[in-house]
């Protein structure tokens, strides 16, 4: 993760969301997204730019909310 998070860092835009925007803002942004199904967020992860990955013939994955709680708090 060290890694990934050195390069992300490299580029120039920030990687902080302003204080004001809480975790239940961001979830309640989430649950609007057009993959979220059935209220469970769901996320799409591209192998390069136009092609996604497949997963089990599905190409949304679900996230394990204690996952995006911890990508979330993160940002």
């Amino acid at each position: 993760f060290k890694a990934i998070e050195s390069l992300i860092r490299s580029f120039p835009f920030a990687l902080k969301i302003r204080s004001k925007i809480t975790l239940s803002a961001m979830h309640q942004a989430l649950s609007l997204d057009k993959k979220t199904h059935r209220r469970v967020v769901r996320f799409v992860l591209l192998e390069k730019i136009g092609a996604c990955c497949s997963f089990a013939g599905q190409y949304c994955s679900e996230v394990d909310p204690l996952v995006l709680d911890n990508a979330l708090n993160w940002m």
